[in-house]
């Protein structure tokens, strides 16, 4: 009889025994034998001026795909070129370790989005009634 539990830790060794047999097969249906290195990287760069944060940017790098989660700069700060200067040392970083795409999820109507069509980011799809059932736009770039 098949019976569904919530995980808890007395499951984890099980578990991770489970995962490890289970993604070997699937990875090899999906990818062939050669399989993609699926270990996730996380990276966030911090922009400091004399001594103090202005700004940071975080990514999550699985694969060669890069989801952006989240660029903020200082109030103060903001149009001074802290998050282009960001965006591009992370892009350059990205590129270093293999990654092809990098995207993100940004506010519809937001200066957010104005600024990633700035410098090449593309609306691939629109998330209507998303967070606070607002509507999001999912946005992308391909890396050279």
């Amino acid at each position: 009889m098949l019976n569904i539990v919530e995980y808890n830790q007395n499951l984890e060794s099980e578990l991770k025994a489970f995962k490890s047999l289970a993604w070997a097969d699937a990875d090899r249906e999906h990818y062939g034998d050669i399989l993609p290195d699926f270990r996730k990287e996380y990276i966030t760069l911090v922009a400091k001026d004399e001594g103090d944060i202005v700004g940071y940017i975080y990514l999550i790098y699985d694969a060669g795909v890069v989801l952006l989660d989240s660029l903020l700069v200082h109030p103060e700060r903001k149009g001074q070129g802290v998050g282009t200067q960001l965006l591009l040392t992370a892009e350059e970083q990205i590129k270093t370790k293999g990654a092809h795409r990098i995207w993100l999820e940004t506010g519809s109507t937001w200066k957010a989005r104005k600024f990633y069509e700035k410098h090449g980011y593309i609306v691939r799809s629109i998330l209507a009634d998303y967070y606070d059932h607002r509507e999001f736009v999912v946005m992308e770039k391909f890396l050279q």
